[in-house]
């Protein structure tokens, strides 16, 4: 079976590239493999690339698409088509046909929503099966302004319900998915990136969290608590790594509250898995996620987490087992987790040995045999 994947790029550091690399690798013992899109190669592989961009669009198209981006104005019936035609062009749509058909593909994965709208926007004039890949949430693509899929929900019921499938991560979004869109859906979490013999022995006085700087993270939460935490707490140490536009703003608050010696922004890591070998915990204060990797490899790692409780964590962290869900975005009540955590050292070893157990839910083979059965089942 010829099996493609439609994504943005795979060079990137991001969820998306990191998922799609694994399943494909997975797919490719028994499959062959192409990977459309922009920039893509992965070094000591097989695969089949196609370097493919769709282009940004004319003038009207990019005004019609801001516009959109702004307003509720087009988001009527008739208005909306206008928005879909200016988001998928003809000319872009008959480039993509042309390459599903001359090579001959036999399931395609749009990895995200724009390429899953895009393959619903040519289910019609292709043979091939067709599926869609949610790698987000509900609410951070239909309720974060200006982003992902904002104003965009007549369009996407229309087009990705046209899909032969449409994969989301938790149950949450799949209920989301229909009531609000009328969409049916299958849920598959995502694989695991990697798998370690090594984890960590907690004894690390050391917080770890990491991603993007910028707002959907909730770093500003994070030194938030911290502050508070380090009220009743002068040992452990907080290590932020990424990079983003708000590391300005977080160096301000951490200047402020006078804790240069205590919380520190690492940068970009090229190895999460050694930093979480020196970790005693993982911190992750976003206010939305789709399923965050970063939670795998910690499980993985067997370091316990303490997050909010978006929909994100419910098929991940359990309260009280691989280590603490508080309600949003209570800062005074995750420094009180952090504090918990930081002083029991059973509770957080207990909580370890329960991430690793918790891990062996996302390994490559469970998670691909789900991939397996639902291609299998459309076959």
């Amino acid at each position: 079976m010829k099996v493609a994947f439609l994504v943005s790029e795979l060079n990137g550091v991001g969820g998306v590239a990191s998922v799609v690399k694994v399943l494909a690798k997975r797919f490719s013992e028994d499959n062959e493999i192409l990977i459309v899109g922009r920039n893509n190669n992965i070094p000591d592989t097989d695969y089949k690339f196609i370097n493919w961009n769709p282009d940004g669009g004319n003038v009207f198209e990019k005004f019609i698409k801001g516009v959109n981006k702004k307003t509720r104005l087009l988001c009527g019936k008739r208005m909306s088509k206008i928005v879909e035609k200016a988001t998928f062009p003809k000319r872009v749509l008959r480039e993509l046909i042309n390459i599903i058909n001359e090579e001959h593909i036999d399931v395609i994965i749009g990895a995200a929503g724009y390429y899953s709208m895009m393959l619903g926007a040519i289910r019609s004039y292709v043979k091939t099966m067709t599926i869609g890949w949610q790698l987000n949430s509900y609410d951070a693509y239909f309720n974060t302004a200006g982003k992902y899929m904002w104003h965009k929900d007549r369009i996407y019921s229309r087009l990705v319900g046209n899909l032969d499938d449409y994969v989301v991560l938790n149950d949450y979004d799949k209920k989301k998915i229909k009531d609000e869109l009328n969409i049916n859906s299958t849920v598959i979490a995502n694989i695991k990136t990697y798998e370690s013999n090594e984890t960590s022995d907690l004894q690390s006085k050391e917080f770890m969290a990491a991603g993007h700087l910028w707002n959907g993270k909730g770093f500003d939460l994070l030194i938030e608590s911290f502050k508070i935490f380090a009220e009743k707490n002068n040992e452990w140490k907080l290590k932020i790594f990424g990079v983003g536009p708000d590391k300005d703003q977080l160096e301000n608050m951490i200047r402020e509250y006078r804790l240069d010696d205590r919380i520190f922004l690492m940068g970009n890591t090229d190895s999460t898995k050694r930093e979480f070998l020196k970790s005693g915990c993982f911190l992750m204060p976003s206010r939305w996620e789709g399923m965050p990797m970063i939670i795998l490899e910690s499980l993985e790692m067997g370091v316990p987490v303490i997050a909010y409780d978006i929909t994100a964590m419910e098929p991940l962290v359990t309260d009280g087992m691989e280590g603490f869900i508080v309600k949003k975005f209570d800062t005074n009540a995750y420094a009180e987790k952090m504090l918990e955590i930081a002083e029991n050292d059973e509770l957080r070893y207990e909580f370890g040995r329960n991430a690793r157990i918790k891990a062996r839910q996302f390994s490559k083979e469970i998670i691909s045999e789900k991939w397996i059965e639902l291609m299998e089942k459309h076959i």
